[in-house]
């Protein structure tokens, strides 16, 4: 009994790690599918250090900052022009972000805005699976 209790209290902390590694892990995922052509010259100077971040164990919010630097070197010719209507209060949404839940759903709506024009094939093929995936993240 006591051992099954074990298994079952690793099991969930390992799950809750991975869920809290897995939004910088997908931010980095999808700006890793980006075009060039897609984000603003600027970006290839500050990346290296967003990766590195990107691939740290990070809170929500710091998640958060991290979507909210990829979306803001994100051209306007990339995303849908309804963003421009919806992006003001994303970037509070991301602001005050306290969840890997929160941080994922806005994460699914960027990338919803995102055009097809700004990825490439191999995230076309690989979005359902991605979404499905993020939208397990609470």
């Amino acid at each position: 009994m006591k051992t099954n209790l074990f298994i079952l209290i690793f099991f969930l902390i390992g799950v809750l790690t991975l869920q809290a590694q897995n939004v910088s892990s997908y931010i980095l995922e999808l700006e890793s599918h980006t075009k060039w052509e897609a984000v603003d010259t600027k970006w290839s100077g500050v990346r290296d250090q967003w990766v590195t971040n990107c691939k740290a164990e990070n809170t929500p919010q710091e998640s958060a900052q991290l979507l909210l630097q990829f979306e803001s070197n994100v051209k306007w010719e990339a995303v849908e022009k309804n963003w421009a209507a919806r992006r003001n209060a994303w970037v509070n949404e991301c602001k005050t972000a306290s969840s890997n839940g929160q941080v994922a759903k806005l994460l699914a709506e960027l990338e919803s805005n995102i055009k097809w024009t700004a990825v490439d094939e191999k995230w076309k093929a690989r979005r359902t699976d991605w979404v499905n995936e993020l939208n397990g993240i609470r």
